[in-house]
């Protein structure tokens, strides 16, 4: 089983102060406005957690469910074929219930194991505190060639709140 070979997956570039929505300049792509925003942010600014890798984490923020998903997303470059796995760590805000968060590879959901039963998905229940935790995927096959990752909140089902999930150390 390989690990995904990406770029920035601490989130370290572009350097901001506290936090900055939708940034350029970045090896990441952010897709959010709106009730949805997304973007770069340092400890204490979105997240009381500091970052298990650097100074700095990306965010996915989601306030109303009729609002866009907000997500980030970047090319994999020269994948060679064979199983794969996704590592990161996820912390939710102190002040809003956890998105769940939704990992795709050239479109197919990846999937976590979590308290014993498997998710599509990772599950916002999963951060039970503010703290980082870290999270992997199942392995999944990916072909010969270049692959988008995705990673993108969602505010949990029979959820109305505002939810926020932070995520670092994506490889």
């Amino acid at each position: 089983t390989y690990s995904v070979a990406l770029q920035n997956g601490s989130f370290e570039g572009p350097f901001v102060v506290t936090s900055l929505n939708n940034p350029q300049g970045s090896q990441w792509s952010f897709n959010g406005s709106g009730s949805a925003t997304n973007g770069i942010t340092t400890q204490g600014y979105y997240l009381t957690a500091a970052p298990p890798d650097g100074t700095q984490a990306v965010y996915l923020e989601q306030t109303s469910t009729s609002a866009p998903k907000p997500s980030v997303s970047q090319t994999l470059q020269n994948v060679e074929a064979g199983y794969y796995q996704l590592s990161f760590f996820a912390a939710k805000a102190s002040t809003s219930a956890a998105c769940d968060t939704v990992v795709t590879i050239g479109g197919v959901r990846l999937s976590f194991q979590v308290s014993g039963a498997t998710y599509d998905h990772l599950p916002g229940s999963a951060l039970g505190s503010s703290a980082y935790q870290q999270f992997t995927s199942q392995p999944i096959y990916m072909a010969a060639g270049s692959h988008s990752l995705k990673l993108q909140g969602q505010i949990p089902s029979g959820t109305a709140s505002q939810s926020l999930v932070g995520i670092d150390k994506v490889q």
